[in-house]
């Protein structure tokens, strides 16, 4: 009986603790939209090199790093004794191409494969986190933009109402007022609710909890762009491309393994076709890889130059809207317009200052596009 009861209380204590362990996990979701704890603010620099040296995947590839390092230096050393064996037979021989440049070539590829991984695991963070920036910028900006013309809004509708006061106007004008009031508190809304999003994407792209009080204290500004030549854009995709790269390492491998086969079997046999086909095929898809690389590359660098006229556009158009907001205010203070006037002129203020922060997004992704696609990204975190 003891013991059955002593089982009874062994078997609740575990449900006690399964109970408190289960509330505990329920109580840490935040039941609450705001951002939690204390606020820390990053620049676009700290956010990039917290996120790579934070990564997990980027610490494991390093250790790939050092390990292939070890590897390389005992294959070398294996190696050393066959050049020993066999070094004297010329470089272009059977012998030498099967016995020491194919291992070599291959040990080489051995050492160098877990550096382009971590390129291409730094590139693709730098890109994640970089947009997820600029969102985010964006998403304030837009804020701002709304706060402002909440302000304009609101300065309108007590002018209405004044002027309703001294009979000035008609009351639909001030319902007229109270309605653009309204859109704009609406505008606001949205884009409080944009900023919101963007924060907590920001916050999942960097590690952070969904609702932590993670901010950027920077302002929505162009993204530098490095000048170089199309040319040497595309120069430097070919050169820097992790894909190029691994193609033409198997393009070689495949040449050496026809440069062998052939020292074996005649043209017109099974095996050198077969492997004169793998050396065409490795061939065909390089030069496909760069042809679409180049068209890739071309296309970006068109995109940023065309998304800098978009800037260029969009900052005269908000020089003319708010030319036009003034004279629309100075004709309704004195009587010559009417509000509809100047509530149009005060949308047009506002979707020209938004357009232009869109514009500003959408270049800075456009340079981000194209730094990726020619292959540079990663280099201020990969340089030996």
């Amino acid at each position: 009986m003891l013991k059955k009861k002593i089982t009874i209380l062994a078997v609740a204590a575990i449900l006690l603790i399964v109970g408190i362990t289960a509330s505990t996990a329920q109580t840490s979701i935040v039941d609450s939209m705001q951002f939690q704890g204390e606020a820390l603010a990053l620049s676009l620099e700290e956010a990039l090199a917290q996120v790579v040296e934070q990564s997990p995947t980027v610490a494991q590839q390093k250790i790939s790093i050092e390990q292939a390092k070890v590897e390389y230096q005992k294959n070398m050393r294996a190696l050393d004794r066959v050049k020993d064996r066999f070094g004297h037979h010329s470089e272009t021989s059977l012998v030498y191409l099967e016995n020491i440049h194919l291992p070599q070539l291959s040990n080489d590829f051995a050492k160098q494969n877990p550096k382009w991984q971590l390129e291409e695991t730094i590139a693709s963070l730098i890109v994640d986190v970089e947009k997820s920036y600029f969102e985010l910028l964006h998403a304030k900006e837009m804020q701002s933009i709304n706060k402002e013309n909440l302000r304009i809004a609101k300065d309108l509708q007590e002018q209405t109402k004044k002027k309703y006061q001294l009979g000035l106007v008609a009351r639909q004008q001030v319902l007229n007022s109270e309605l653009n009031y309204i859109r704009a508190e609406t505008d606001l809304a949205a884009t409080d609710a944009m900023l919101t999003n963007a924060r907590m994407m920001f916050n999942v792209t960097m590690g952070y909890e969904v609702m932590d009080n993670i901010k950027v204290h920077d302002k929505l500004t162009l993204k530098e762009f490095k000048p170089i030549g199309i040319a040497d854009a595309v120069q430097s995709a070919f050169d820097n491309r992790i894909e190029v790269k691994r193609a033409a390492f198997a393009l070689e491998l495949e040449e050496i393994a026809l440069e062998i086969v052939s020292r074996r079997y005649t043209p017109n046999t099974d095996m050198y076709k077969q492997q004169d086909l793998k050396v065409r095929q490795a061939k065909q898809t390089l030069e496909m890889l760069r042809k679409n690389i180049e068209m890739e590359v071309r296309v970006n660098y068109n995109q940023m130059l065309q998304k800098q006229r978009e800037i260029e556009t969009g900052r005269k158009s908000v020089e003319l809207a708010e030319m036009a907001m003034d004279l629309s205010q100075i004709s309704y203070e004195t009587g010559i317009a009417q509000i509809v006037e100047l509530e149009q002129a005060q949308l047009q203020l506002q979707q020209s200052k938004l357009g232009l922060s869109s514009a500003i997004l959408d270049y800075n992704m456009a340079v981000l596009n194209f730094d990726k696609s020619i292959g540079r990204l990663a280099m201020p975190y990969t340089t030996e």
